[in-house]
């Protein structure tokens, strides 16, 4: 069994370079998680509901639990809308669920709710479902949310997941980028 702690240490080239790699695949493990919310644990083999909580990668787990092995690390910095910001037409389906994510932000922006680093979240894994918990602020289930549509947009799409796309140049991003306007339903 191979344990890994996920907290804000973890960095993206460590991320990077396991996910080119044949370690894509991790094998989650139960360890005791210290009181500060920064780690993320997981239990192999156990049944029942796998609550998760934490500081800032809430949604790199959600991500890891809905595709099976791709860190949420991985998509900083692929294709033209994945990570901060963006621009240009999105290059393939999972560059669209990168698009449509960072539109769900925009419309939490507007609603004066934090996004990114400054809104822990809290949801529930049962089966193969991410379950946002009901008990926790508008904005932070909102969040969560957001986070669960591309979550479940990425495993959706994991065929078109292209390694090349991994570090590439905003600069190769081409044409009109699209409008979030079009979009009216992903904030519940």
């Amino acid at each position: 069994t191979t344990c890994s702690s996920l907290n804000s240490s973890l960095h993206l080239d460590t991320a990077l370079k396991e996910a080119s790699t044949d370690y894509l695949k991790n094998t989650p493990c139960r360890e005791k998680c210290g009181d500060s919310g920064e780690e993320i644990c997981l239990g192999a083999g156990e049944t029942g509901p796998i609550q998760i909580q934490g500081g800032l990668a809430e949604f790199q787990k959600m991500v890891e639990l809905k595709t099976g092995y791709f860190s949420g690390l991985v998509y900083l910095t692929y294709a033209c809308h994945c990570g901060l910001g963006g621009s240009g037409y999105p290059a393939d389906e999972t560059d669209w669920c990168c698009f449509y994510h960072d539109c769900c932000y925009d419309r939490l922006e507007i609603r004066d709710c934090g996004t990114l680093l400054g809104l822990p979240y809290h949801f529930t894994k049962q089966g193969n479902e991410i379950i946002c918990s009901s008990n926790q602020d508008p904005c932070q289930r909102q969040l969560c949310q957001c986070d669960k549509v591309a979550a479940d947009c990425f495993a959706r799409n994991l065929q078109t997941f292209k390694f090349p796309y991994i570090f590439y140049s905003n600069e190769r991003c081409r044409g009109k980028t699209p409008s979030c306007s079009f979009l009216h339903s992903l904030v519940v």
